[in-house]
């Protein structure tokens, strides 16, 4: 930020529109893009995540974007009230659907935690694999 901030041709010395955008590309890559590990696998979905629900977000609000004109208060109250459902409902979804016919495109854990639950679920001989550890 602060090269972006001393290079910046409209005034030395003030940030950009996009700094922030760039400043945060190159640190993505220097701390999480060179080495795919687990770890920084899981803080980038988090991320990834976050994001998408901040932008689900701007897009009904007023004066964002050019079509924001066309949601009126009532449809944007509807849309609020209903957004959650439809996107946990929708995500499931696709975790079944994927889960059924595309196992191997899951990521490990969360395909071992789908076998576990669907496929695991029914064959227990004792306490301990009924309520503790399937399988």
């Amino acid at each position: 930020m602060l090269v972006l901030r001393n290079v910046n041709p409209s005034g030395v010395g003030k940030e950009g529109r996009f700094d922030s955008f760039f400043a945060g590309l190159l640190g993505g890559y220097a701390v999480f893009g060179r080495n795919k590990t687990s770890i920084t696998q899981q803080i980038v979905i988090y991320i990834f995540a976050r994001v998408l629900l901040a932008l689900a977000k701007l897009s009904v609000q007023p004066n964002m974007h050019p079509l924001s004109s066309l949601i009126t208060p009532g449809t944007r109250a509807d849309i609020e009230k209903h957004a959650w459902p439809v996107f946990a409902s929708v995500s499931w979804a696709m975790v079944m659907y994927l889960f059924r016919w595309h196992p191997d495109a899951l990521m490990s854990s969360l395909k071992s935690s789908m076998v576990y639950i669907y496929s695991d679920c029914d064959h227990w001989d004792s306490f301990r694999n009924f309520m503790i550890h399937n399988k």
